[in-house]
């Protein structure tokens, strides 16, 4: 998170993946302003982001309407798709794939 040209402060920042990378981009985007939520499936990985503070953790298409930013850090191409890509609500949304 060198340098954007977006402002992400006050955004909802969606990170798919919450595995090491994952975890450390969540919680640069934490405190960067931003409210963070994450979609994991593993319920180890989802224990641990609800102990580091990230309080929304549930499955992508619940986030669809709501979310601002999307970020997956799953190393799968196929992370959101594009059905899911259609369903965001918002006019400008970002998916960094990491």
């Amino acid at each position: 998170m060198r340098a954007t040209v977006a402002m992400i402060a006050g955004k909802e920042v969606i990170i798919c993946g919450y595995g090491d990378a994952g975890r450390s981009c969540a919680l640069a985007i934490k405190a960067s302003g931003s409210r963070v939520a994450v979609c994991k499936n593993d319920i180890n990985w989802a224990i641990k982001a609800k102990m580091e503070g990230i309080i929304d953790i549930n499955t992508l298409d619940s986030f669809l309407a709501t979310a601002d930013i999307f970020i997956t850090d799953t190393c799968n191409k196929d992370s959101i798709s594009a059905h899911q890509v259609k369903k965001i609500a918002s006019y400008i949304a970002y998916i960094w794939n990491s």
